[in-house]
């Protein structure tokens, strides 16, 4: 009977050429891979602010109106120095019950300082759903001031809300010019309701993706103080739309801390007042108008058609009166 003989190995140029066949696999097959991920962390990222929006709607239905961006100055005090400020309680401590973490709010006891020892261990405790999964650079704790030696440390977030038009928006309103320059959602010390909206609610964002730079600026969950002060650094809470989206790297420090961002290629997401979610490009229609004493009695720039006062900076207020159109 005749045995077959096999052949058992392969030279060395059919092993080279099996390598590189599965080299050009891999490469071919990885961007594919790493797009799918981030496909799924976009979407995630959707979700999270889809969401926040609604809970934010749903504190609306039961308390009247959308919580303060950050509670800053104390009741009944001129808000004028270190004494008069409040704990600085964040829009999100108030959203808690709102997005199932009823057992971590009723943790929190509001009657104290932010700053009390008792609130430590939960002031550091993350949110999976205030956290996007694209930001790889997200620092999970952030202390309270720069000196990083001090033991407080707060869990981070991704979602800034609508602080309004211009760098200072989100300033508690001390006249009724102020009404235009506070013209955001979620602002020091503020109480706007849906009917304030009257640009539309589906023209107004709500809440909007900010990306950290590893820095003093980043948000922070809950919200913030400085120590041996009270409140402080509402921009960790709430950003504006006079600086352009999505910096980068390259950006400013003003353009990091003062506006949103996000890793997504090409925009960012924002929830809007009406509680869906818009993903906008970063090449939105844009200007920087800020409020300055030459601005203040024309803000919004209608003395040009609102030239100097764009659709990304429109979407910021409430009630400019201006058409945003498709965006």
């Amino acid at each position: 009977m005749r045995h077959s003989t096999f052949r058992c190995g392969f030279s060395l140029i059919e092993l080279l050429v099996v390598v590189s066949i599965i080299a050009i696999l891999v490469a071919l097959l990885l961007p594919a891979v790493q797009q799918a991920r981030e496909a799924a962390r976009r979407t995630q990222c959707k979700s999270n602010i889809k969401q926040i929006a609604l809970a934010l709607h749903n504190y609306h239905d039961n308390s009247g109106i959308f919580p303060s961006g950050q509670y800053y100055c104390l009741p009944g005090t001129p808000c004028t120095a270190s004494a008069h400020l409040s704990d600085g309680w964040g829009w999100t401590a108030s959203l808690l019950p709102y997005v199932d973490q009823a057992p971590l709010f009723n943790g929190f006891n509001f009657s104290l300082a932010m700053r009390n020892p008792h609130h430590a261990h939960l002031l550091a405790t993350p949110i999976a759903l205030f956290q996007c999964p694209s930001d790889a650079t997200r620092k999970s704790l952030l202390p309270p001031t720069v000196n990083t030696f001090l033991p407080e440390r707060f869990a981070t977030s991704n979602y800034c809300g609508n602080g309004g038009s211009f760098g200072n928006s989100f300033e508690a309103p001390a006249t009724a010019m102020n009404e235009m320059l506070t013209n955001g959602i979620l602002g020091r010390d503020s109480a706007r309701r849906l009917r304030d909206i009257t640009d539309g609610t589906s023209n107004t964002f709500l809440v909007g993706e900010v990306i950290h730079y590893d820095f003093h600026w980043d948000p922070t969950l809950y919200g913030h103080f400085q120590l041996p002060r009270a409140a402080c650094c509402t921009l960790k809470l709430a950003r504006n739309g006079n600086r352009g989206l999505n910096p980068g790297p390259s950006g400013t420090t003003d353009e990091k801390r003062e506006g949103f961002s996000s890793l997504h290629e090409g925009g960012a997401h924002f929830g809007m007042c009406d509680g869906s979610v818009r993903f906008v490009s970063e090449h939105i229609d844009h200007s920087a108008r800020q409020w300055t004493a030459a601005t203040m009695n024309d803000p919004f720039d209608r003395a040009n058609g609102g030239a100097d006062y764009r659709i990304y900076q429109r979407l910021f207020s409430r009630n400019d009166g201006y058409p945003v159109g498709e965006f």
